[in-house]
């Protein structure tokens, strides 16, 4: 023994590792007992999946009868079928093949984590002891004080490096990948350039900065904050205001409002399970930024005011709260109870936008949460609604849920390329976004050029009519994964070409059509859609429809110049 021990301290530790591991021995048959237990593991999981979306096609709830551990096979064809789209040389026609590739491999991997049997079924009672016991909350939703929730994306604006720190912007520059370009990170550069064209043809911007939930209420997420009566920002923020101010940019800023009314009530100004304001918040900033467009006389309001007020009770458990994919009968949350004080017109109808208003509001969930029935607190009693109420005047909306650092510019930006003027009539545009667009946002350079209409060989059936078509789905957009953003309901894009109809010869025509892909948090059919599929549809005139799904949070195709195409209303016939 003592020999060993002089021969060991002559060798090294790894020296000594490696010897004593060398003399390991193992059983043949306690080696096929272990590799037999780890196949088993390994295998079990897929087996599940598999059985699982057997069953589910069985019964109807899923229309392909492919398992998804198989679905990674679709990638060959939609490589094929991209590099046969792609011109030009073997290079040129390889790289947006890979991109298209690796894009669903990246699908593919969400999919297997957040659509696992394993993961529905374990997930949403283990997040119930988690939350309820410990106080934890996951990737996306962080817990407060007093049963009160936060988004990780708020939190991390106010807490992360200043959005306009040089080596964040060049941080954030280089986010792109095989598949996806980079974010242009400046919105100063944006706001000034959409500003510019705007000036160019004598409408006036006003920049409306919407403080995110934690610079209002940082006390309810950590109690360092007690006591606290100014709004906590991201260190930028102040040099952000200056920058736009210095160029003369207009700048209504509700932050210090809404800290204000948040100490001189002593109630909330931000619901306690959501990412948004209270209604009643919402209609205190839009009654102020009234009052700030009537200083410029920007544009005169009317007298007395063509429209009244009816309040509704609304009851919901927030968007945050959703996204900790809890059992649908939890008793974690509790409903929380508002009055919304819904805008109606003289003839006691529900107001919508009105095209031809002087003020055109480009707004996102904080301006639609009160507006669209899908987000569950009520309809036509949102931040435009309120706005036209404060100014006596009709006001026109283009607003919708998500990626508001380009979202409604992009919109308003492809009807004035189509031909149709949506600035006609206008003096004003208020550009309303949520304060955390500003550190992660994409700030796209887009322009505000009227078009020409151009002949087309895109297919809308006129409005009030519908036609049914089966065509091959050429391009289609991502589907988020449910609970994995705020937003419950989801609307997708599509590239339908060799359209064939009973009765009319429409021998190469295409459609661009919009679907839904989520309803609550839940994929439809249409979310399992793959280039090459052949579907039949009933299309509707996009503007039939407009009012209900625009605000809806819609994913576009990569494609520039199919995004200038008119739109269609989609469903599927079985």
């Amino acid at each position: 023994m003592s020999n060993m021990s002089q021969d060991n301290k002559k060798l090294s530790r790894e020296e000594v590792a490696k010897t004593e591991v060398g003399h390991t021995e193992i059983t043949r048959r306690c080696a096929l007992l272990l590799a037999v237990f780890f196949l088993t593991v390994v295998s079990i999981i897929p087996m599940l999946q598999i059985w699982n979306d057997v069953r589910n096609y069985r019964s109807g709830v899923r229309e392909d009868l492919l398992p998804q551990p198989a679905e990674i096979a679709r990638g060959a064809g939609l490589f094929a079928d991209a590099y046969s789209r792609a011109e030009g040389s073997f290079l040129h026609r390889i790289f947006p093949a890979n991109a298209a590739l690796l894009a669903e491999i990246n699908r593919f991997e969400d999919a297997i984590t957040d659509e696992s049997v394993i993961t529905d079924a374990l997930l949403p009672p283990v997040q119930a002891v988690l939350t309820k016991r410990l106080g934890a909350g996951n990737e996306q939703a962080y817990t407060g004080r007093d049963g009160w929730l936060f988004y990780r994306a708020d939190i991390e604006y106010v807490t992360g490096p200043g959005f306009l720190d040089e080596r964040q912007l060049h941080r954030r520059a280089a986010q792109g990948s095989e598949w996806k370009d980079p974010p242009q990170p400046d919105p100063r550069k944006a706001i000034l350039n959409f500003h510019k064209q705007l000036a160019e043809q004598g409408i006036t911007l006003i920049v409306m900065p919407t403080p995110v939930k934690p610079v209002i209420h940082p006390e309810m997420f950590t109690a360092r904050y007690n006591g606290a009566r100014s709004p906590v920002h991201n260190s930028s923020y102040q040099q952000f205001i200056d920058d736009l101010a210095a160029e003369g940019v207009l700048i209504f800023d509700p932050s210090e409002l809404l800290a204000e009314q948040r100490i001189k009530n002593g109630v909330p100004v931000y619901l306690e399970t959501d990412t948004h304001w209270r209604p009643e918040a919402a209609a205190t900033v839009a009654k102020s930024l009234a009052e700030f467009i009537e200083k410029y006389n920007l544009p005169a309001s009317s007298g007395k005011s063509p429209f009244q007020r009816l309040p509704v009770e609304v009851s919901n458990i927030g968007d945050i709260a959703g996204m900790l994919r809890l059992p649908e009968a939890h008793t974690v949350f509790t409903k929380e109870n508002v009055v919304v004080e819904q805008i109606l017109t003289s003839g006691n109808e529900l107001l919508r936008p009105i095209r031809s208003a002087e003020v055109l509001l480009l707004g996102d969930s904080f301006a639609n949460i009160y507006s669209h029935q899908a987000m569950g607190w009520g309809q036509s009693a949102g931040f435009a609604e309120q706005l036209s109420y404060a100014l006596r005047l009709p006001v026109d909306s283009i607003v919708r849920n998500d990626n508001a650092s380009y979202a409604t510019r992009q919109l308003l930006s492809n009807e004035l390329a189509r031909g149709r003027n949506r600035l006609e009539n206008k003096q004003v545009v208020v550009y309303q976004f949520a304060t955390r667009e500003l550190a992660f946002g994409d700030w796209k350079l887009l322009d505000m050029v009227l078009g020409e209409p151009q002949p087309s060989q895109f297919i809308m059936p006129e409005p009030g009519t519908s036609i049914i078509v089966t065509g091959t789905i050429q391009e289609l957009s991502t589907v988020p994964q449910p609970r994995a953003t705020p937003y419950s309901d989801h609307v997708m894009s599509l590239h339908i070409t060799d359209l064939e109809t009973e009765e009319d010869d429409i021998e190469g025509a295409e459609a661009l059509v919009y679907v839904m892909s989520m309803i609550d948090n839940e994929h439809t059919p249409a979310a399992q859609y793959r280039a090459g599929d052949r579907i039949t549809f009933k299309l509707r005139s996009w503007y039939d429809v407009a009012d209900d799904y625009d605000a809806v949070k819609r994913s576009e195709l990569d494609d520039p110049m199919l995004r200038l195409e008119d739109p269609c209303w989609g469903e599927e016939i079985q």
